[in-house]
């Protein structure tokens, strides 16, 4: 296919109607449930020192959130962000052959929790199922790798972040952390992001075969042209 005919540029002044949820829908199984204590991953951020499960908390450090049962702050702890959907204040935007895009409505600093990338939870099974069958012959719909068998299908539910489109430059980079015992997806700022900017990320996308070919319309200077080409080792990492 010629880039012509992947061209996704808006000829509407709305994105085509999704229904909008801001935590995970399960499908395929229910959501996990922690039933004993010793499941609960616990810090030791002590209070009376003021420290509010910041940038020290160990389980921040291991991309773990504070459950509310155990954590000794209380409604002080900032290691809740998911629960809380303490979110970045974005937009959706038109972005020309992408289609639509998600852009920032606020200065965003370095490692900041941008959003998290919401949708239904399904099985390897039920991914074959829908590329098939539902989505067959489309280039809208939105599935991300969650591991241990489950994707997150954002396609028809799913939060804002299902917007973000791919750059080989991205200013932003994917993260899974474990929430309440559900690995989730969170999506954090690569570098200071200004108001207005676009927040993208790398989809890190693999083609099925070499017949099958996406071009790239990111349109940064190191553009790998294709979904799927490799990354020059010297552009990968978030440090």
């Amino acid at each position: 296919m010629s880039s012509k005919e992947y061209d996704l540029t808006p000829n509407k002044t709305a994105p085509e109607p999704f229904f909008e949820i801001f935590t995970n829908r399960f499908v395929s199984r229910t959501r996990k449930s922690i039933n004993t204590e010793d499941d609960i991953f616990e810090c030791d951020c002590k209070p009376h020192l003021k420290q509010y499960c910041g940038d020290g908390c160990l389980n921040r450090r291991d991309s773990v959130e504070c459950d509310p049962r155990k954590c000794l702050n209380g409604d002080k702890c900032q290691n809740r962000r998911f629960q809380t959907q303490t979110w970045a204040n974005v937009e959706t935007q038109k972005a020309g052959k992408k289609g639509w895009g998600l852009y920032a409505k606020q200065s965003i600093a370095k490692h900041t929790f941008v959003i998290e990338y919401c949708g239904e939870i399904i099985n390897q099974v039920q991914v074959q199922q829908r590329l098939k069958e539902r989505y067959y012959g489309s280039r809208k719909f939105f599935i991300l790798s969650l591991g241990g068998g489950d994707f997150i299908d954002a396609t028809m539910f799913g939060c804002r972040a299902r917007f973000m489109n791919h750059s080989c430059d991205p200013n932003c980079y994917v993260e899974p952390w474990m929430v309440c015992g559900e690995r989730c997806i969170g999506i954090f700022a690569k570098r200071r992001i200004d108001e207005g900017d676009e927040l993208t990320f790398d989809y890190q996308f693999q083609r099925y075969s070499e017949d099958y070919r996406h071009p790239c319309f990111c349109g940064s200077a190191n553009c790998r042209k294709l979904l799927g080409a490799k990354a020059n080792r010297t552009n990968q990492g978030h440090n």
